[in-house]
């Protein structure tokens, strides 16, 4: 089921800001993969471009949303804009947790 913002004919730019959360940062990734499931946004690992499917064919003519973040938040979006698999983005956040773990 895709979801569509009315509006009146214009594109929407959309973003995504992601902040800055230290270990919280596997939140981001859940957040992310919600918003993927319930078409909100779109999966950027289906192509290896990181442009994913549904750029090149929205229905609504929008652009994609623009991912940002700070310190977390940014690691976060540069794994989803570069076609990282979101199973995979949440394991690197838990082996560095786990690395961190040990540290100390």
């Amino acid at each position: 089921m895709q979801r569509t913002v009315a509006t009146s004919g214009a594109a929407v730019m959309r973003s995504i800001s992601l902040s800055g959360a230290g270990f919280l940062g596997a939140y981001h990734v859940g957040a992310v993969a919600a918003l993927q499931r319930a078409n909100y946004l779109p999966d950027y690992s289906n192509t290896s471009t990181g442009q994913g499917s549904e750029t090149s064919s929205r229905a609504d003519n929008q652009p994609p949303p623009m991912f940002l973040g700070s310190s977390a938040g940014s690691l976060v979006s540069a794994g989803i804009v570069t076609g990282q698999p979101i199973d995979e983005i949440m394991a690197i956040c838990h082996e560095l947790s786990a690395q961190s773990r040990e540290q100390v």
